[in-house]
């Protein structure tokens, strides 16, 4: 076997120097692009939670207006409410207890001795009249009347209605209503 020629000068010093060289450069590329990869990812992620979290605000901001929405319409209402449908009950009891009275007696029952009690709505600028009154008649006459005091203008709810029996043993009925008016002065409600 014969020796192997010697290798050229430029295998013997420059390669190594380049292959030093490539290193090097392999090595700054990691240390630039591998820090810069990990800044993009977070970045990234950041971008994708904040967007998430712009969603949460904008539901969260579309849910208070439709709250605000709501407590206006229901503002409107409470006012539409105390200007027209409530009265004073000072001007308003007497003629609603005859309205009433007449409800009552135009399908022909006959009512006898009225009652009735006022009191404070709690939480509102309400007065509740109570009304009961006992009534002979029929069920015809019955339905006529609560069909009277659904389409009555004032506001008026049925309470109960119960047949009872008197002593002489014949059906009564006893119907309890509540007639509402609005509390203290006219000019305080619906401002």
């Amino acid at each position: 076997m014969t020796p192997a020629p010697p290798l050229p000068f430029w295998r013997r010093r420059l390669l190594p120097v380049f292959w030093a060289l490539v290193g090097l450069n392999v090595a700054a590329f990691a240390a630039y692009t591998f820090p810069r990869q990990l800044q993009l990812r977070s970045v990234t992620s950041r971008v994708a939670l904040l967007r998430a979290e712009v969603e949460r605000e904008l539901e969260i901001t579309a849910g208070l207006r439709r709250r605000a929405d709501t407590i206006r319409s229901n503002t409107a209402d409470m006012q539409r409410f105390y200007r027209g449908v409530v009265g004073p009950r000072d001007t308003e009891l007497r003629p609603t207890l005859q309205e009433v009275e007449k409800m009552a007696a135009e399908p022909g029952l006959k009512a006898r001795r009225r009652t009735y009690h006022p009191e404070d709505v709690k939480g509102t600028r309400l007065t509740r009249v109570a009304i009961s009154f006992p009534v002979e008649g029929t069920y015809h006459q019955l339905v006529e009347f609560l069909a009277r005091v659904e389409r009555s203008p004032r506001f008026l709810t049925v309470d109960r209605v119960a047949l009872r029996r008197s002593a002489e043993q014949r059906g009564d009925l006893s119907i309890e209503l509540s007639a509402y008016f609005r509390a203290g002065s006219p000019e305080s409600h619906g401002q």
